[in-house]
C-alpha cells in the first residue's frame, strides 16, 4: 500500500534492538486493538521482555517492558512498528 512505502530503511533500524528477556512466541503475534488510541496489547501472556516502538522514518520513540500493556496515548496519529525481539509488528494510533 502506499503508507509501506520507505519502510525499508526503518525496519533496518529496528532489527538492530537487542531485548532483555526473549519472548518464547511459537506463533503469530498479533496487536489489538489496531487502530487503537490508548493503550495496545499482545496476544501474548508472557511479561517481561523490552519492546521498542519506531515511527515510519525508523526513529526510535520508546522503549520498555512489556507488562501486559502498552500505552499508545502520548503518541501523534499514524502508523508504528512495534519490535519485540526478532518480530516487527505494524500498528496504527489514532
Amino acid at each position: 500500500s502506499k503508507t509501506d512505502k520507505g519502510c525499508g530503511s526503518c525496519l533496518t533500524k529496528v532489527l538492530s534492538v537487542t531485548s532483555i528477556k526473549q519472548l518464547n512466541a511459537g506463533y503469530n503475534l498479533n496487536v489489538y486493538p489496531n487502530p487503537s488510541n490508548d493503550f495496545i496489547y499482545l496476544n501474548t501472556n508472557e511479561t517481561g521482555f523490552e519492546y521498542a516502538i519506531y515511527d515510519m522514518k525508523g526513529t526510535l520513540i520508546v522503549t520498555n517492558i512489556y507488562s501486559g500493556i502498552i500505552p499508545i496515548n502520548n503518541l501523534s496519529c499514524g502508523i508504528y512498528f512495534l519490535k519485540l525481539n526478532n518480530t516487527i509488528l505494524k500498528f496504527n494510533k489514532e
